[in-house]
């Protein structure tokens, strides 16, 4: 009987172990050899860096400047000649002095457009005091206005609060810095007119940066009206235009709330514009920063290709055995080109975190009550600047890096 073919037991084959793989082992070694290479030469890393954080920070910070200062420009147009665009309207009638009547008026008003204010022309001279026993009152102007005036200018307030528009039975006034030493907030005010001897207090609700150096009061015009006996047959009403209708639809607007309320008059229409005043300044301005900032940062990237070349002519020798020992002119390339590379990462970081720092601190420099706002973290100067270092390690590291890779290896053995 014939045995059968596969007499011997059945053996397993075990797959080969599988043996572990390090992630881009060549990409490893080469970051290691280029963090050696660093550490060779710690002065010329540190003089290279600090170049280049130089520059960074100085174009970030140029053009961070150029900002404020456009920002700082228009804050003070707005606070001293209201926002643009803006339309002011002179009108006359004789019933501005009855409350109901400029209340109608006002609310009128406010209703085709929330963003406006009336200032009443005063025929009668006020006086506010301190005490009911002042001998006499507080010198500077006086603002009968509208609610609505704190939304056309840039008002940022000290202390308290603006009158809002529905506190029309209660006699408040905001007054400025110059004005508080006298009438600080939640002070009473007694207000007089040459026609009265009664004196009719008034609350302090609040004290407002309005850039005047002179005692301003402003006072609520509708409880001004309410509350005191004046005379006022005009007045002008601050229209800020947006969207804009242009001065004729206004004028026509006007007209018709004033046919419709309390009748009188238009005389005048004017459109207030100041931003083509200042807008070539902040070109200049722009521009003299901007260029600047690369001034600096040329400057920085000489400085980069000087020390690579000063850093190069004491390695040669070092390189020259690299080169002896097998090395490859692309791997000398990559040598110097990858340090400044690590170079300019390690200093891009450090110069955008030092400028957000500084950023971060500048609303601590500026009052709370300051027309100006915090500037926000330039972003796009900081990733041109970042760029532009980068862009300058590597053309800066270029001609050390051909140097290095002509170099001769029989140069080695004399």
């Amino acid at each position: 009987m014939p045995r059968p073919c596969c007499s011997s037991p059945m053996t397993m084959i075990s797959p080969p172990p599988a043996t572990s793989r390090t992630p881009c082992p060549e990409a490893s070694s080469m970051l290691r050899q280029l963090i050696k290479d660093l550490r060779l030469a710690p002065l010329r890393s540190a003089l290279t860096g600090l170049s280049m954080l130089i520059g960074i920070v100085a174009v970030i910070l140029a053009v961070l400047a150029g900002t404020i200062g456009k920002d700082y420009l228009v804050a003070i147009n707005e606070q001293l000649y209201g926002r643009t665009p803006l339309v002011t309207v002179s009108m006359n009638s004789p019933r501005l002095s009855d409350a109901d009547d400029f209340s109608r008026l006002a609310d009128a008003i406010a209703a085709k457009n929330h963003e406006t204010a009336i200032i009443l022309n005063l025929d009668t001279d006020i006086t506010f005091s301190p005490g009911t026993q002042s001998s006499g009152g507080i010198k500077g102007d006086v603002v009968a206005t509208t609610p609505g005036y704190s939304s056309i200018y840039n008002l940022p307030m000290k202390s308290g609060r603006w009158y809002a528009g529905g506190e029309r039975s209660t006699a408040s006034i905001v007054v400025n810095l110059a004005a508080e030493q006298n009438l600080p907030k939640d002070s009473t005010a007694y207000a007089k007119t040459n026609q009265t001897t009664i004196a009719t207090p008034f609350t302090v609700t609040g004290v407002v940066n309005d850039g005047r150096t002179d005692p301003t009061i402003y006072v609520n015009a509708q409880a001004l009206t309410q509350y005191m006996r004046i005379v006022s047959r005009s007045a002008t009403i601050l229209w800020l235009d947006f969207p804009q209708l242009g001065k004729q639809r206004v004028r026509t607007v006007v007209e018709d709330i004033l046919f419709d309320s309390i009748g009188g008059s238009v005389s005048g229409v004017q459109t207030i514009d100041n931003a083509q005043s200042y807008e070539s300044v902040i070109t200049v301005m722009q521009i003299a920063f901007g260029v600047c900032a690369i001034l600096l940062l040329f400057v920085s990237a000489i400085g980069i290709v000087n020390i690579g070349l000063a850093s190069l002519e004491s390695r040669t020798h070092e390189l020259l055995v690299r080169r002896a020992l097998g090395a490859t002119r692309a791997s000398l390339i990559g040598l110097v080109i990858g340090s400044q590379l690590i170079i300019g990462l390690s200093v891009s970081l450090l110069a955008v975190a030092i400028s957000a720092c500084a950023v971060g601190a500048l609303p601590a420099f500026l009052p709370s009550y300051s027309p100006l706002q915090p500037p926000a973290f330039p972003l796009a100067a900081a990733i041109a600047a970042v760029s532009a270092a980068l862009a300058t390690s590597i053309i800066g590291s270029l001609v050390p890096a051909i140097r290095a890779a002509r170099l001769q290896p029989a140069l080695a053995l004399r």
